[in-house]
């Protein structure tokens, strides 16, 4: 991983890697297993288009996983793919109103939904 963001995006990497071993020694999803690809979307040389379609049409992924620093450019290509994508870093409204989304999914919070948390718990 590469880019301003690299430390994280490691730590979220393993996160995963964990995480899917732990499926996989369960049986996986409906007894499917698990695979990992990563994409490092850092280099200019290459756009989000190519890494969706790579993804998607030669990978054949069933769920992308997309990082906080990009995450925007690649809404309209999950869409036009029907390719759910889980975007942790995405705060959850934020695309409400300007795209017709249906398969990306934010994760983060409203900031008045944190605000409230914090505050109801001091």
């Amino acid at each position: 991983m590469t880019g301003p963001d690299a430390v994280l995006a490691q730590q979220a990497r393993e996160a995963i890697e964990l995480a899917i071993e732990n499926f996989n020694s369960a049986g996986g999803i409906n007894g499917r297993r698990i695979e990992l690809y990563v994409v490092d979307n850092s280099p200019s040389t290459v756009t989000p288009g190519e890494i969706v379609r790579q993804l998607v049409s030669d990978r054949h992924v069933d769920v992308m996983i997309s990082g906080a620093e990009k995450t925007l450019p690649y809404i309209r290509l999950v869409n036009t793919y029907h390719t759910p994508m889980l975007a942790p870093a995405l705060q959850e409204g934020a695309l409400s109103g300007n795209i017709d989304n249906q398969y990306a999914f934010g994760l983060y919070p409203k900031k008045t939904t944190l605000q409230n948390v914090v505050r109801d718990f001091f």
